[in-house]
């Protein structure tokens, strides 16, 4: 099958044009369709609360809204538990009881406010097992456009 130097010209500049566009594709990298990012989900803020007979100590009292993570740590001979509550006495969250030595925890997500931390075992709270956290509105996120 013989080809007429026409016919081998063109075959030849059409290879070289389609060599020259496929370098470019290669050096100019893959081609990526921008797609809107999903809302980054912030990672729990975390306490440590040491629980004996009778108190309560946070490693922390300060928080921005958002999930906050309490792990509860009873040092004390009895149980106890842990209650989050609003100044109007509404809970928000409650650990489940923690036997002596035991750990428990807490997640929860708070929204800007003062928070009471106490332990609802009976006569705990009287005997001046209660603190209280503040949480602050989070910082406004900067657009990174």
């Amino acid at each position: 099958m013989a080809s007429s130097p026409r016919t081998r010209r063109r075959l030849v500049i059409t290879a070289l044009a389609l060599g020259a566009l496929g370098t470019a594709a290669i050096a100019s990298g893959p081609v990526i369709a921008a797609r809107p990012s999903a809302p980054v989900k912030p990672a729990p803020q975390r306490a440590l609360a040491f629980a004996t007979e009778f108190a309560l100590n946070l490693s922390r009292s300060n928080f921005r809204e958002g999930p906050i993570r309490l792990q509860i740590k009873n040092i004390g001979e009895d149980d106890h538990d842990v209650v989050i509550s609003r100044p109007n006495g509404k809970v928000v969250a409650r650990s489940r009881v923690i036997p002596s030595e035991g750990l428990g925890e807490v997640r929860v997500r708070l929204g800007p406010g003062r928070y009471r931390v106490w332990c609802s075992l009976t006569g705990h709270r009287a005997h001046g097992m209660e603190t209280t956290i503040v949480v602050k509105k989070a910082p406004a996120r900067r657009d990174r456009s």
